[in-house]
């Protein structure tokens, strides 16, 4: 956590010093930053009025602030294009990133992929509270069936630094690859996308089969 704390206080600090220079005061600054809203994605979702607040900031940070709000939500728009092949953990994490982006309660969304990992269409299917998200399998058994998807990745967000699966993370996961599996749907990954951070069950090992196998030729 610590390390995540200071890697986020050194992107700010960056971004102030090439914005405009001030290197001895963009510690300083990055660290108000940071204890004012917590994470480095809380600054950028912050509003105007909200950054003016902070000591230190003026319209050129602001402004850039949302140019690189806008160029992540641009990034966002672009990653709903079908037809993408994941080959690895990581093209369906760098896929899957901008959906997460704005968010600030827990949210789910489903990947349906064709028989060569290539992307049919992403579904939002359900915000939950805070730190929670209820998942109902059956509607992604619904989903996968009338798209004749051969595989599926679901993926959730943590509002926290923690990309570790919870029991019940790890709980849901087993039962909906066991449903898919019986409907030989592959079930091929299962992406947690925190605060700076992401993990892959499959990647993880906690998949009945090997990321390779999931994946493909690209690992």
């Amino acid at each position: 956590m610590e390390q995540e704390q200071e890697r986020q206080r050194k992107l700010l600090e960056e971004m102030i010093t090439r914005s405009c220079g001030r290197r001895t005061e963009a510690g300083p600054l990055a660290e108000r930053l940071l204890a004012s809203f917590g994470t480095l994605s809380s600054v950028l979702r912050a509003s105007p009025a909200a950054l003016k607040q902070v000591e230190g900031m003026d319209e050129g940070l602001i402004c850039l602030i949302q140019l690189i709000v806008a160029i992540l939500e641009r990034c966002h728009s672009d990653a709903q294009n079908q037809g993408e092949i994941l080959r690895t953990p990581q093209d369906a994490i760098d896929y899957l990133r901008p959906y997460y982006f704005s968010a600030q309660r827990e949210q789910i969304y489903l990947i349906l992929l064709d028989g060569e990992n290539r992307v049919k269409a992403c579904h939002h299917l359900a915000q939950g509270e805070l730190y929670t998200v209820q998942l109902e399998c059956g509607s992604i058994v619904k989903l996968a069936l009338e798209s004749g998807a051969a595989g599926v990745i679901l993926s959730h967000c943590h509002i926290s630094t923690s990309n570790q699966p919870s029991q019940a993370d790890l709980s849901t996961t087993e039962r909906l690859e066991q449903i898919l599996h019986d409907l030989k749907i592959k079930l091929v990954d299962h992406i947690i996308i925190a605060d700076g951070s992401e993990a892959s069950m499959a990647e993880l090992g906690l998949l009945r089969r090997s990321a390779k196998e999931l994946y493909g030729s690209g690992i």
